[in-house]
């Protein structure tokens, strides 16, 4: 078996040297992106949902306010995620992964209490149902979560926009404010659109 050592890489075309010892790169010229900002997951940023639980009715967006979350060790990074009335607006191009923790309890048993994620493709004139999900609570004050992800590509911040709607056969209590068993939703920018 040969081992073959590399001390130095050099790539002329980006500028960039990188030594390797003991298995580590380390790299004395990073290298520069065009937009002069790295592309890479650009924006994270955790939602909570209102101050504390809300009662929703069936099809009611979750429009009861949204507060950013730095605390904790939340991953943080630039921000500008904002939302009115329960649409959220993206604040740059990308592809975005957004996530949903969902955290509710009925007052009734019921067959059906959820969530859904809904697009829309024309500045929130309509909105077009693109994931969601469903707990079979059964029995009265029974306390549930679901957690929905979606990956978007939005290649149009001026008329892309999403926001969550509440889908049950009556009212459920949202559980809000900035505990560990509230609602959340978070944004990543992944990379640049495709």
């Amino acid at each position: 078996m040969s081992v073959v050592r590399v001390n130095q890489i050099q790539d002329t075309s980006t500028n960039v040297a990188a030594n390797i010892s003991g298995g580590v790169v380390t790299f004395t010229n990073p290298p520069a992106f065009a937009s002069g900002a790295d592309p890479f997951n650009s924006v994270i940023e955790t939602f909570y949902y209102g101050s504390g639980d809300h009662v929703e009715a069936n099809n009611a967006d979750l429009d009861q306010g949204w507060t950013s979350r730095t605390t904790d060790n939340t991953a943080y990074k630039n921000g500008g995620m904002t939302q009115s009335s329960g649409i959220w607006t993206f604040p740059s191009t990308g592809i975005w992964n957004v996530t949903l923790s969902f955290a509710f309890y009925d007052n009734q048993a019921s067959n059906s209490s959820g969530v859904l994620l809904l697009h829309s493709s024309d500045s929130g004139s309509n909105f077009v149902a693109v994931h969601g999900g469903y707990q079979n609570t059964r029995a009265a004050n029974a306390h549930a979560n679901m957690v929905l992800t979606y990956t978007f590509n939005i290649a149009n911040t001026s008329t892309q926009r999403i926001l969550f709607r509440i889908t049950s056969g009556g009212n459920l209590n949202v559980r809000g404010g900035s505990s560990w068993t509230a609602t959340k939703a978070q944004f990543i920018k992944l990379c640049p659109s495709v």
